[in-house]
């Protein structure tokens, strides 16, 4: 994927090149193996994920500079991996732990970055609730990263306070209740990487739409009623187009919008907040959609399609309020 001067134009392109599809498939195979959806079933908030291996496969360190330990690609690359994230529901943190380090690399904390990149320490979210914020996937231990604006602001846990433990949607995920401290480990202004935040989370929405897409249709093909399978009738087949046609526009807009941030164009903003939106709003629909091609089955703990469903209500809503998405677009600027 790039963005090409052409003198009087630009020339935008969405097919990964053959560098970039290298680095999504490596991150892929090593997912397949060790990161299976189904280790989540009957899962509580205990899933033990292999974080340190993933972190030494360089997945968190993408758009880090190399000085720092990290890769030094660009954003379009990290929505590629976090997009393989999203296809085997990795835990949101690993958008705080990517976030965390960047930020620890910019302010000059060299020995925190490179923890977060060896998988020593992760950061989990934290989204304003109330008074105080809801911490999501947030350890003992951890760090968590919060956003307000275009500030961002990186705690440790000994700055929580008032936290209670609360009952997640999504099981397979933690989640409390808490206050940040006044005296954050690291301060960033830094709008792309603000910005960036709501991209991977919207990048993991594709990857969850991606699955949601092959599930539906090879159960279509697998499942028979009356001695045929039942994707050949319209009532099926016609559901899993359109959640082919949902995966497709989500991940053009993703893709779209991972480029004019990471050319820095004014209208990046839009573009990425547009791409949230569709991704987390197209995700919600399929997903319940294939618990419905899936029939009785499919909202039961055997079936792998409510983990989707679930995931797919923690993105959407992660950093923004669906509801008051669509007004926020209408006062961003768009530049054509």
């Amino acid at each position: 994927m790039a963005c090409r001067d052409t003198g009087d134009d630009q020339m935008i392109d969405l097919i990964p090149s053959s560098e970039q599809g290298a680095i999504a498939e490596g991150v892929a195979d090593f997912l397949r193996e060790h990161f299976p959806i189904d280790r989540l079933r009957h899962s509580r908030g205990t899933v033990d994920d292999n974080w340190v291996d993933l972190a030494q496969l360089g997945a968190f360190g993408v758009s880090v500079p190399e000085e720092s330990g990290g890769i030094g690609l660009g954003v379009v690359e990290d929505v590629l991996v976090f997009r393989e994230f999203g296809r085997h529901l990795v835990s949101p943190a690993a958008i705080g732990t990517r976030v965390a380090a960047i930020a620890a690399a910019a302010n000059g904390q060299e020995a925190l970055c490179r923890d977060l990149l060896k998988g020593r320490r992760r950061a989990g979210l934290a989204t304003p609730a109330g008074s105080g914020v809801q911490l999501l996937e947030v350890g003992t231990g951890d760090l968590c990263v919060a956003i307000s604006g275009e500030i961002l602001q990186v705690f440790d846990t000994d700055q929580l306070a008032d936290r209670e433990e609360l009952f997640a949607l999504d099981e397979t995920l933690t989640l409390a209740r808490g206050r940040l401290g006044k005296a954050p480990l690291i301060t960033v202004t830094d709008r792309s990487l603000v910005l960036s935040v709501r991209l991977l989370a919207a990048a993991m929405l594709c990857g969850v739409l991606d699955v949601t897409r092959d599930m539906a249709v090879d159960y279509a093909r697998t499942r028979q009623q009356f001695g045929v399978p039942i994707g050949v009738f319209q009532g099926i087949k016609h559901p899993c187009a359109d959640i082919a046609l949902a995966a497709e526009e989500a991940w053009s807009q993703v893709a779209y919008a991972s480029l004019m941030l990471e050319a820095e164009l004014p209208s990046a903003a839009f573009d990425v907040t547009a791409a949230k939106f569709v991704a987390g709003d197209n995700a919600l629909v399929s997903a319940r959609a294939n618990i419905q091609i899936h029939g009785g089955m499919g909202f039961t703990d055997e079936v792998d399609a409510q983990l989707l469903l679930k995931r797919v209500h923690v993105l959407h809503q992660l950093f923004d309020d669906p509801r008051l998405v669509r007004q926020s677009l209408l006062e961003l600027p768009l530049e054509i």
